[in-house]
């Protein structure tokens, strides 16, 4: 099922634009610490679906910020890293932060021949929502406690390159001592 353009204003006027819309991908894009934003991860939300996911699927009050906090936690540096495989930590015989519902976009960094994980996800970093069988887009920002909604997009994609960098307090901008 396709929504129309109309049918996508419509639903914004009524304040229900993600109310159980399908999610096709989250884009995670690094750009608390960074000067320039970098596409890190995708996070399929429908590969192994969660308990948050469910439920936003099915119950309208649950908002996507539910699946965002998801995105969050599979995107951490727990026990091993998130982004490489083959990172195991010294008390498990497996990676335990590695997700499947990840597919890791940057090249992983090698240094002096070896090969780290990218930076857990932090607050002033970006995640752009595409949802199924739509052309609507919303960007949020990782706060200190959640997401709030940066930009949403009807139409186009969100350009991710332009996102604002090093803000490192979410929202709130960091004002440089003079």
């Amino acid at each position: 099922m396709s929504i129309t353009m109309v049918q996508a204003n419509q639903l914004m006027k009524e304040k229900k634009m993600t109310a159980n819309l399908k999610i096709e991908n989250i884009q995670v894009i690094h750009a608390a610490f960074e000067d320039e934003p970098v596409y890190i991860a995708n996070y399929d939300p429908n590969y192994q679906q969660t308990d948050n996911y469910k439920k936003y699927l099915s119950d309208e009050k649950v908002e996507v910020e539910s699946v965002l906090e998801d995105v969050w936690k599979a995107t951490q540096n727990i026990n091993d890293s998130w982004s490489n495989p083959d990172a195991i930590g010294m008390e498990y015989e497996c990676n335990l932060d590695k997700s499947p519902n990840i597919t890791v976009k940057k090249d992983l960094p090698v240094i002096k021949g070896k090969t780290y994980g990218h930076r857990s996800t932090s607050v002033g970093d970006y995640m752009i929502v595409q949802f199924a069988n739509t052309q609507i887009y919303n960007c949020y920002i990782a706060e200190d406690v959640g997401f709030s909604l940066k930009q949403s997009n009807i139409g186009s994609q969100i350009e991710w390159w332009n996102l604002e960098t090093n803000k490192v307090l979410g929202s709130r901008r960091l004002k440089k001592k003079a």
